[in-house]
């Protein structure tokens, strides 16, 4: 108790210097914990659009072989060069999809697979829209919309219209609302699908899709599944088999049992995105261990406050001692100090970081206003208000304050009475 009160009253003895050093100790909180609630937060939302947005697993016919992307401009060239430029007996560049033939066999035996929820079969490849003199190129994707909205989010990012809707339409179509905007098209207007192999389909906008990811809503549209076999001419056949599963976090294990029952290649929602996750991560490690060293200045400032107190109470150490104080109970006194300067600082700064992120998280965007100019968009910022960052902060605050109250304890506890003393009465 005696060497509770002893530190207090250091403490409130140089109150001025006190307050600095824990106003100090405030800020690194605060800058720590609304950071930590920040990339925290981006990276929960980019996981919350992408699981809206993609299945868990995603499993695929293995390619061998690499499309050439110049392939068409060599063969006109080649063409252009012999003297003629037209009438080529057939397309100049092959469509190299893998699609899965027997797909109903495949999708049994996934399903089969343990840990696995439910399954939904895709067609997916590019198109042409054009609509209102308009043209604009397409990733179309045909769905059975009633498995979809089970695979993922489908049925929540759907505007004025339900799965059932694009269920029961052949000649449906469900259009991202950027690439909506961009054709200038709404609900009720038909639009004209041109697939590679030329021909044309009318389609009637039945509603619009909205998954807050700037480019999927630009360029993606959904049809039902029998008429995306048929506008991209896989008749009897799919470009992949979506998998939800019970537990996420499995996602990668199932889906190499998968790849090992079926022989088609298995991928995870995880290893699909892997390199956008890995980007945030490293901001979020560059940019916390930016704003970890306010905190390590904040120590010592501790450190320096403590060494001052240390040189002007010696004449207190040496009397203490003399009365019978043991050298650790004076290295004691200063390592509390250096807690309660912290202690002080940890709470006001998380008081204060708590009112931020608040502030935050309900403050609208540009990002809302100005699609595309984010990775995903979102209405207010995406701040994380858990026990967690609060808890991170403190311990790393706690942790410099006893470092920082080592080297000044030390230094009290190896004063000698009898020098303090006498040089006192110099």
């Amino acid at each position: 108790m005696l060497v509770l009160t002893l530190a207090f009253r250091y403490l409130v003895g140089r109150i001025r210097q006190s307050w600095l050093t824990i106003i100090g100790v405030a800020l690194g909180i605060v800058a720590l914990t609304v950071m930590q609630a920040m990339m925290l937060g981006l990276r929960g939302l980019f996981i919350e659009r992408v699981l809206g947005t993609v299945p868990h697993i995603i499993v695929k016919k293995e390619t061998t072989e690499k499309e050439d992307a110049l392939a068409p401009s060599r063969v006109a060239l080649s063409l252009l060069r012999g003297g003629t430029l037209a009438e080529a007996s057939r397309r100049p560049a092959p469509d190299l999809r893998e699609e899965i033939r027997g797909y109903r066999e495949f999708e049994r035996r996934i399903r089969e697979t343990p840990g696995v929820a439910v399954t939904a079969l895709l067609v997916e490849g590019d198109v042409v829209f054009t609509f209102g003199g308009r043209a604009e190129p397409v990733h179309l994707m045909g769905v059975d919309p009633l498995r979809q909205a089970q695979v993922v989010a489908f049925a929540d990012k759907l505007l004025g219209i339900s799965p059932q809707d694009l269920a029961g339409d052949q000649y449906g179509v469900i259009l991202g609302r950027h690439l909506a905007d961009t054709l200038g098209a709404r609900v009720g207007d038909r639009v004209t699908a041109i697939p590679r192999d030329g021909g044309t389909v009318s389609l009637r906008v039945l509603g619009l899709y909205e998954s807050r990811v700037y480019d999927v809503d630009l360029t993606t549209a959904f049809v039902n599944l029998r008429r995306g076999q048929s506008l991209l001419g896989m008749d009897g056949t799919v470009t992949s088999i979506q998998a939800r599963v019970v537990d996420r976090t499995e996602a990668a294990a199932i889906g190499r049992q998968i790849q090992g029952s079926t022989g088609l290649h298995a991928e995870s929602w995880l290893e699909g995105h892997a390199d956008r996750l890995r980007l945030i991560n490293m901001i979020t490690t560059i940019m916390l261990s930016v704003v970890a060293l306010t905190m390590v200045i904040s120590g010592m400032g501790i450190a320096t406050t403590l060494i001052t107190i240390v040189s002007e109470k010696a004449f207190d150490i040496g009397v203490l001692k003399a009365m019978g104080m043991r050298p650790r109970s004076v290295a004691l006194i200063f390592l509390l100090l250096s807690l309660l300067l912290m202690g002080l600082g940890v709470l006001i700064g998380d008081g204060i970081a708590y009112g931020i992120i608040e502030v935050l998280r309900r403050t609208p965007t540009a990002t809302s206003s100005r699609p595309g100019a984010g990775l995903v968009d979102s209405d207010t910022w995406p701040m994380e208000q858990s026990l967690q960052i609060y808890l991170v902060s403190a311990v790393f605050a706690l942790v410099v304050s006893a470092i920082a109250g080592v080297s000044p304890a030390l230094r009290a506890a190896r004063l000698t009475p009898l020098a303090i003393i006498r040089n006192a009465g110099d």
